[in-house]
């Protein structure tokens, strides 16, 4: 660790929206470095406004000196803003975010944090950020983890205003250079695509995912006998994760090879040191590295390049503990004692068992639970397990596999030895998917990702490019996924799916060894290589699997420096290449499919695309547009409109400003108290160019509510909007069943754009001015600062509960 300098940490946590555990986070990160040795300042609460958390930056670079260790951390929301054109900017939000106006914007932008950076390490090199927030506003199916982002981000617009201003500071953009420091650690809680999620631990407490997981990791790497890097720290932080939640990937970005805290790099091979105990080997630090009892070790003298060196015997490790792993050695000939500087470098390893739930009900216990105790990748779970299965009865005396979301099959699994093989073989898929989305690659054989990745939908022949995670797709919709090598090497390029149901498929059977791409090299999966159009690929729903709810889809992007064989993971029991099977890959792919080859290793990289599958056709295009939308994702209705409890609300337009003659026609919208969809129209003639208070609905709302507003010119006698609507068809009904949440989208999608379409009929003057879905988590954006809009009519739109 370095020796000269200071330990000094600056902790960062603003607690808005629905987060309740940021200043949990921040004291438990505090204690966490204080056993490093490291001072830490905080900035919470009502401290850690925009300018609070700036000066606070500002304080702490100038108390910086060189060879000091510095950490910065935050945890709270953080937002991405995308414009229709692409652009994009990340942010975090500090304590009055919803102060922000269209002139004062109160988030902290991915500019401005990379510039305070570069100051920071213009003082010392030994830099690392922490940063437990999100970067995209998707939403989590679990009430009882919430993303840490807001459902609907602040227009872009408002944020590309506030970096006009900065730039004009010259100031200012004399000191700015594109982020990508190359002198400090990053460790992000998730890709610029995800949402990073606030959960309740093993102690019950309610903290950041990220921040929970990567506290306990330091606490175990302060106690190693071996210094560990930071790439090694997120490795087993980014596995634990990933266990818990599928779609969060925390990663590190910068010189992840720095030993932590320090300027010094790791060693890059993955070797451990070995030591002759009590008769017993040991192997220190091994738990930091994802050691688990089956894994195997080749132990050669320290100056041995590699497992391949003069071998003095092997150990097969059958207990791990937090300090070390622990087997006995199988010498050749054999030893009693090992050399000074012995090295143990990984041979084989197996994939921790999933953890299976039984039930009390469920028919054939004891043959089950002995059958899934003798699968290779299955055990049944103990009290405390994070199950991610379980395994139930029915009414019929059958067996009902469920995972997190709910049940894998229509009917249920007969009771009976065949049942049970059934039982344990859709158990084995479920842990070869979760083990397969966990599929990270290791510091010693990582291949820096030289290739681009689009993903997105086919709209008639036509590519429109989506985010590579949190996308909300439907099964009539038609997919694509474009790889390119932007690296002089030639790289190998497999695809394969991990579907709703868990199945893994490898979607390019035509290169079974991966697609070969030389500098420059594209290859489109759904495109046609000879014509050059795209088609897509169709995205299905298993038939046998209930279509009540969206499910999760994982497509890996898998880039190889040598050929490989992934359809290993297709079948049971077949055996790949020896070319690959010694490598880190090699030993996962195998260890899926339970073979155990040795062979040379592979450099490797691996990135997901993560997306939710819809069972029903696509919304209706929306045809209907407004000066301001305010609307969350698809994925937002998914999984938040059918949850929280009803209320009572008054939604009306205040200090409302407008030219002589204007009418306003309002639409809300809502899930009536017997799940009925319920829409109320007002319109309107202004008396006067100034109004304090328009009211527009005052009732029940129950799940989401959706308010349209549109202005035009007429006269008192003309039709309401209630009697255009009457008049207007609204879109078609779903030929198949679709989850409820959707079907309220679809309602209120048909509607509006039936009412839009209506007005405009009427009028050749008529404009939208302001839509906005307002969801029941979110309290029906009651409390929240009215929006206001300008143009020929100016307003703000307010929603207050009233019980």
């Amino acid at each position: 660790m370095t020796a000269a300098g200071a330990r000094r940490a600056l902790l960062i946590g603003a607690q808005t929206g629905r987060l309740t555990g940021v200043e949990r986070d921040v004291a438990a990160m505090a204690g966490a470095l204080r056993e490093w040795g490291f001072t830490s300042t905080t900035c919470v609460g009502s401290a850690a406004t925009r300018a609070g958390i700036l000066g606070a930056y500002s304080r702490f670079i100038a108390g910086t000196r060189e060879g000091d260790a510095a950490v910065v951390y935050y945890s709270g929301h953080g937002g991405r803003s995308t414009a229709e054109a692409g652009e994009s900017v990340q942010y975090i939000e500090p304590a009055d975010y919803d102060e922000s106006t269209e002139d004062d914007f109160r988030g902290i932008t991915a500019f401005e944090l990379s510039l305070l950076l570069t100051q920071l390490t213009a003082k010392t090199k030994n830099v690392t950020v922490v940063l437990d927030s999100c970067h995209a506003a998707h939403m989590s199916r679990d009430r009882e983890k919430v993303a840490k982002a807001r459902s609907a981000p602040v227009p872009y617009e408002h944020i590309a205003a506030h970096l006009g201003r900065l730039r004009r500071d010259e100031e200012w953009l004399a000191r700015w250079h594109p982020p990508g420091n190359p002198d400090a650690v990053r460790i992000v809680a998730c890709a610029p695509e995800q949402s990073a999620y606030e959960y309740v631990n093993a102690d019950g407490v309610r903290t950041g995912l990220l921040t929970d997981v990567l506290v306990r990791t330091l606490a175990e790497a302060n106690g190693a006998e071996v210094p560990v890097s930071w790439a090694t720290v997120v490795d087993r932080v980014r596995r634990r994760v990933l266990a818990l939640l599928p779609v969060q990937r925390p990663e590190a970005e910068g010189p992840a090879r720095r030993l932590l805290f320090d300027v010094a790099e790791a060693d890059p091979v993955a070797a451990l040191p070995a030591a002759v105990v009590a008769g017993r080997v040991r192997l220190s630090g091994a738990a930091l590295l994802g050691v688990v009892p089956g894994d195997e070790f080749a132990v050669v003298p320290g100056e041995s390049a590699g497992p391949e060196g003069k071998r003095i015997g092997e150990v097969r490790v059958d207990r791990v503990d937090l300090a070390a792993a622990w087997g006995d050695l199988r010498a050749r000939p054999p030893v009693t004692e090992l050399p000074i500087g012995a090295r143990a470098h990984p041979l084989r390893t197996v994939v921790p068992a999933m953890p299976v739930r039984l039930s009390a009900a469920a028919p054939d216990l004891i043959p089950l639970a002995k059958a899934i105790e003798e699968a290779p990748l299955l055990r049944v779970g103990e009290p405390g397990d994070d199950c991610p299965a379980e395994v139930g009865g029915d009414d019929a005396g059958g067996l009902v596999v469920r995972d997190g979301i709910g049940p894998l099959h229509r009917s249920s699994r007969p009771a009976g030895p065949d049942g049970v093989r059934r039982v344990v073989r859709d158990l084995t898929r479920i842990a070869r998917a979760r083990a397969l989305r966990c599929l990270s690659e290791v510091p010693a054989e990582a291949l820096p990702l030289p290739v681009s990745i689009e993903f997105g939908r086919v709209e008639a022949g036509r590519a429109v490019p989506l985010s590579t995670s949190g996308a909300v797709l439907h099964v009539d919709q038609r997919v694509y996924v474009r790889v390119r090598n932007e690296s002089p090497d030639p790289v190998y390029v497999s695809l394969l799916d991990i579907g709703v149901s868990s199945g893994i498929s490898f979607l390019n059977p035509s290169s079974p060894s991966g697609v070969r791409l030389t500098l420059g090299g594209q290859y489109t999966f759904g495109g046609n290589d000879l014509t050059g159009a795209l088609r897509g690929v169709e995205l299905g729903w298993p038939a046998d699997l209930p279509r009540e709810v969206p499910r999760p889809e994982t497509i890996v992007v898998l880039v190889t420096s040598r050929p490989v064989d992934a359809r290993v993971l297709e079948q049971d029991g077949v055996r790949a290449a020896p070319l690959l099977a010694g490598s880190a890959l090699g030993r996962s792919l195998r260890a899926l499919a339970g073979s155990r080859d040795q062979g040379r290793a592979v450099g490797f990289a691996v990135r997901t695309i993560d997306f939710e599958l819809v069972p029903a056709p696509a919304l209706p295009a929306g045809t209907a547009r407004f000066e301001v939308e305010e609307r969350p994702e698809t994925s937002a209705w998914l999984w938040r409109s059918g949850t929280g409890e009803p209320a009572d609300v008054a939604v009306g337009l205040r200090d409302v400003c407008a030219e002589p003659g204007v009418r306003l026609d309002v639409l809300v919208l809502t899930g009536g108290p017997d799940g009925k969809p319920v829409h109320v129209e007002r319109t309107t003639y202004l008396p006067a160019p100034q109004l304090d208070e328009l009211p527009v609905y005052h009732g029940p709302v129950t799940g989401y509510l959706d308010i349209a507003v549109w202005a035009s010119s007429g006269e008192p006698g003309d039709r309401s909007l209630r009697e255009l609507l009457d008049q207007w068809p609204a879109g078609p009904e779903p030929a198949v069943r679709e989850p409820a949440a959707l079907a309220g989208a679809r309602f209120t999608t048909n509607t509006v754009n039936a009412a839009d379409a209506a007005l405009r009929a009427a009028s050749d003057g008529c404009a939208g001015l302001y839509r906005t879905t307002l969801l029941s988590h979110e309290r029906f954006g009651a409390g929240r600062p009215g929006t206001g809009t300008t143009g020929r009519i100016s307003f703000r739109c307010v929603v207050e509960e009233t019980r």
